[in-house]
């Protein structure tokens, strides 16, 4: 649509050539005003050819890629900043659209264009292009010309920093939209490892197995299992792989589907006793010649549903806890090197006796600061926190919950520094 304008008179010459106030080449400068009032600043600047006035041609709201401010000049040398924007307020006049004005200053903003306003309320005006000055339209001819020159000369630089902000947007989105997909990635590979767990409160003979979990990022390093292998015995292990996130996520499936608890034999099958398995695990772990060096701590054991007895070998892991009806707490002994620092480690087995009544905890590292103070050397028991009797002979509904609220209350604690795991085996009374 086509606008009226500030009348634009030819400008005085001198020997037929147009006469120029100053040395200086003209400027051209993109005119909008719509209600055709007159700005006795911009009526002078234009006879004296100080500047060239050039009518905008469009002042309606354009599509997204197009320009409001766009004139029927041909298209710019790209390398050329784009010429200064002068809107006169159509409130000088009593007529306004606050709309038209803000999607005017919005272009000026996505082409990069330095802006004067002529207008007495510049409050309005809260200048969203990079450089956007306000002036009264009663300023003098000296004071327009000057915000003018000083415009234009920051147009290129202002319009070359637009340019990059544009960039760096692009760059901004396609990363938000990088992590927003990795983010719903992990929440699927999260809810995949929580799936291949054992659920809590299965029942194996008189003993009851009731599961902690809680890692500290989507994908925990932490992996445990419970496998009935016979009518009498029935296999759990806790591994703890090093470090957290993906990269130990990954290793805890290797573990899974590396752990062999028996071998197939031509008349039936053979339970492999605890230290055997984890012997397997290790040389296995190690044939995958990663490029940087993983370990892993783990704790196998064997539990016959008849006698009691339980069979178990310790990779480096922290001792599993045997809590007494009475409250009395103890570490099952056990040694063993981590798995993966070198083929043909040996992981000793050992045994114990555990009895009705009692509770077996096989737990991760990152749930010993809510029950231990502090480590001796062994055999020396650990110091033990004050309500660690009391908290680890609660019933198995509850001590889940406390135990999670026990690791939080630990110092340092907002952020959970480490996944946290437990198998809780209750024997009836």
């Amino acid at each position: 649509m086509m606008t009226a304008q500030t009348p634009i008179r030819d400008a005085p010459t001198t020997n037929g050539a147009p006469f120029e106030a100053t040395s200086r080449p003209r400027l051209a400068v993109e005119l909008f005003n719509p209600s055709c009032i007159e700005v006795p600043s911009l009526t002078e600047l234009a006879q004296d050819g100080s500047f060239e006035l050039i009518p905008a041609t469009h002042h309606t709201v354009q599509p997204s890629s197009a320009n409001p401010l766009e004139t029927s000049r041909p298209a710019a040398n790209p390398r050329t900043p784009p010429p200064v924007a002068v809107i006169v307020d159509p409130a000088l006049a009593g007529t306004v659209n606050e709309t038209e004005l803000t999607d005017l200053l919005a272009a000026a903003d996505q082409r990069g264009q330095t802006v004067l306003i002529l207008t007495r309320r510049p409050a309005r005006f809260h200048l969203p292009a990079p450089c956007c000055v306000a002036l009264s339209p009663d300023d003098s001819t000296e004071t327009v010309r000057g915000a003018l020159r000083g415009l234009a000369a920051s147009s290129g630089a202002l319009a070359r920093l637009q340019s990059e902000r544009r960039r760096i947007q692009h760059v901004g989105e396609s990363v938000r939209d990088y992590f927003a997909a990795m983010d719903c990635e992990l929440r699927l590979a999260s809810r995949l490892q929580q799936e291949f767990l054992p659920r809590s409160g299965q029942r194996f003979g008189p003993a009851v197995f009731h599961t902690l979990f809680r890692p500290a990022n989507w994908v925990s390093g932490d992996v445990f299992d419970i496998v009935r292998l016979d009518e009498e015995h029935v296999a759990f292990y806790l591994a703890d792989a090093m470090g957290h996130g993906v990269a130990a996520g990954l290793l805890t499936m290797y573990v899974r589907q590396s752990i062999r608890p028996k071998r197939i034999l031509v008349s039936g099958y053979e339970i492999i006793p605890p230290g055997e398995v984890l012997g397997m695990l290790n040389d296995r772990f190690c044939d995958q010649k990663l490029p940087e060096p993983h370990f892993i701590t783990a704790i196998y054991a064997i539990f016959n549903m008849e006698t009691l007895q339980l069979d178990y070998a310790v990779a480096g892991h922290p001792p599993a806890l045997r809590i007494r009806p009475g409250g009395d707490i103890s570490e099952l002994p056990g040694d063993g090197a981590l798995i993966g620092l070198g083929y043909g480690q040996t992981f000793v087995a050992q045994s114990v006796q555990l009895h009705r009544g009692d509770r077996l905890i096989v737990y991760s590292d990152g749930i010993e600061p809510a029950i231990i103070t502090e480590r001796h050397p062994a055999p020396q028991p650990p110091c033990w926190t004050a309500n660690a009797s009391e908290l680890l002979q609660l019933p198995a509904d509850q001590l889940i919950p406390r135990l999670f609220d026990a690791v939080d209350r630990t110092p340092g604690s907002l952020r959970h520094a480490d996944d946290v795991s437990a198998l809780v085996l209750d024997i009836d009374p």
